[in-house]
């Protein structure tokens, strides 16, 4: 039985290669590509959690140390239909080219009033479903996809704040909020100068290596990510004197500090990802 969430509800699979084609499984033009989404959609709105404990032999019960957010595991029933079997083959393998285990494709959930949220999702295995009649003669088979989400956040769209040198003192501020519930990564992107980024809102600086004419340089604090990248030379992060291994935790505003010198036309920009538990709410 076909299911759709409720009419405001999206709900998409994007290409992992990011050419930007879709297939669109709910929401107002659920089977305009073949494919529907079905009863049994399961793992999308909480992220299994685990519970980290010490447990002394000299202590009753145990001590919580923290804990540990887990892969999401998504289960995407779907079923494609062509009016012909020509077309059957042709919007299975629109779906089909789509997936992938071992690159993630954005899974997006839009709805009213919470706007479009993503999470990348992988095939856990290639699905074998069971053929009770040839698809090419029935123009109809089911796909029970099972994917995992190793990074269990959803996400939106980036806030950006920018700040240009042009009043030429070299010292500026950058604003910026996070709508989200879940812990995010600043990074910074600019142009050449001699640069000092303040790593958190009060806390320590951090000098940058010089940047000459023309360079352009990313500074990232995800912990999976290069600390820092330039257009210019692909070792520089060696240079760095110190890291970037802060985040910010918490709705609210924040504000950045960063200083310049050697360009007056020097500009820089941070980016906060906006990460959240679930996909609506």
């Amino acid at each position: 039985m076909t299911v759709r969430l409720v009419d405001d509800t999206l709900l998409r699979i994007y290409d992992w290669r990011g050419s930007g084609d879709f297939v669109e499984l709910s929401g107002p033009r659920q089977n305009t590509h073949g494919a529907q989404l079905l009863e049994g959609l399961g793992g999308i709105f909480d992220a299994p959690v685990t519970q980290v404990e010490i447990r002394a032999a000299t202590l009753p019960g145990a001590i919580p140390v923290t804990v540990r957010v887990a892969k999401r595991a998504i289960d995407l029933p779907v079923i494609v239909q062509g009016a012909d079997s020509i077309a059957w083959q042709w919007w299975n393998r629109r779906l089909r080219r789509l997936l992938s285990p071992t690159h993630d494709s954005p899974l997006v959930v839009a709805t009213l009033p919470w706007g479009p949220r993503w999470i990348g999702v992988r095939l856990r295995e290639n699905p074998d479903d069971v053929f009770g009649v040839d698809p090419t003669l029935s123009r109809s088979h089911i796909w029970n996809l099972q994917f995992d989400a190793y990074d269990p956040d959803w996400r939106s769209r980036d806030l950006t704040a920018t700040w240009r040198n042009t009043a030429g003192t070299g010292y500026g501020n950058l604003r910026i909020a996070n709508r989200g519930d879940r812990r995010s990564y600043p990074k910074w992107v600019g142009g050449a100068g001699d640069w000092v980024l303040q790593q958190s809102p009060g806390g320590l600086w951090n000098p940058l290596p010089r940047m000459a004419a023309g360079e352009e340089w990313v500074a990232d604090s995800h912990p999976l990510a290069f600390q820092l990248q330039s257009t210019a030379n692909p070792n520089k992060w060696e240079l760095l004197q110190r890291g970037f291994t802060r985040w910010i935790e918490g709705e609210g505003e924040y504000v950045f500090g960063v200083k310049v010198a050697g360009s007056s036309s020097a500009w820089c920009q941070l980016r906060l990802e906006q990460r959240f538990s679930h996909p609506w709410g």
